[in-house]
């Protein structure tokens, strides 16, 4: 765990005078969870504090809120894979939904979080979806976990998702990754 934070001085924080710049610094905290947990985590720390979430698909600059969401037809495009392989997981997560053909498993939810977070901001969980009930729900979505324990069939997955123009894959962790748009992360 990281237990220090740094920043530049000379430029960044201070100007030519060696003052703390009047222009202010923005202090971003950095992940690939959801908005979510992401604003929950950022309140703790500090009120001022902004979020770039979702892998970078979802950050806020001041008041205004980003998303670079999936195209359709690119989550049609893992809606396909997943038919292609039915012991795969996929969580698609928009801003403020995970819909996921997987049981309940708190490990990728977030709904526990709600009781301590503004109603605008709360993370609603679907789970246990078939793949007709997936492609009508998952809209707006700004990330995908992949979870596959079959490393073969997880690694070419990965490749397939790796030659589709609209989409990148993020990480390889021993049975998953991450998906967001091409040009996010």
């Amino acid at each position: 765990m990281y237990q220090m934070i740094c920043l530049d001085l000379d430029g960044t924080l201070l100007n030519r005078a060696r003052a703390v710049s009047a222009r202010g610094i923005s202090v971003y905290l950095v992940t690939g969870r959801p908005p979510c947990f992401a604003k929950w985590l950022a309140r703790q720390i500090d009120s001022r504090i902004q979020v770039i979430c979702s892998n970078g698909a979802w950050y806020q600059r001041n008041e205004q809120v980003i998303q670079h969401r999936m195209s359709a037809d690119a989550v049609q495009f893992l809606l396909h894979i997943l038919q292609e392989n039915p012991t795969t997981t996929m969580f698609f997560k928009n801003a403020q939904h995970v819909y996921t053909n997987a049981e309940r498993d708190e490990r990728f939810l977030y709904d526990h979080l709600n009781a301590q977070l503004p109603e605008q901001d709360w993370c609603d969980s679907h789970t246990n979806l078939s793949l007709e009930q997936l492609s009508c729900q998952a809209h707006d979505i700004l990330k995908v976990l992949v979870y596959e324990e079959d490393t073969e069939r997880l690694q070419q997955i990965y490749q397939q998702i790796q030659a589709y123009t609209e989409l990148e894959p993020t990480g390889c962790a021993p049975v998953g990754f991450d998906v967001v748009a091409c040009g996010v992360n």
